[in-house]
């Protein structure tokens, strides 16, 4: 699967199949659901999210909660 991760400070992936998006991130995604092919999926910190959603760039949400125990 072809993966593309946002990055402001890699210059080089040492992934397999991975390409680097240093522009625009509206943009590249933009882009992105342009072309051919399957879903997107997007994962990111809230600063990321929060900034595709005020870009209306996400269709579908799927949200996960991580359970944590503190305690005994």
């Amino acid at each position: 699967m072809r993966k593309v991760v946002f990055t402001k400070t890699l210059v080089i992936s040492e992934w397999v199949n991975t390409i680097l998006a240093k522009g625009d991130f509206a943009n590249e995604i933009t882009q992105l659901k342009k072309q051919a092919g399957k879903d997107i999926i997007a994962y990111g910190g809230a600063s990321f999210v929060s900034a595709l959603i005020q870009q209306e760039l996400i269709d579908e949400f799927h949200l996960y909660i991580n359970p944590t125990a503190f305690g005994e």
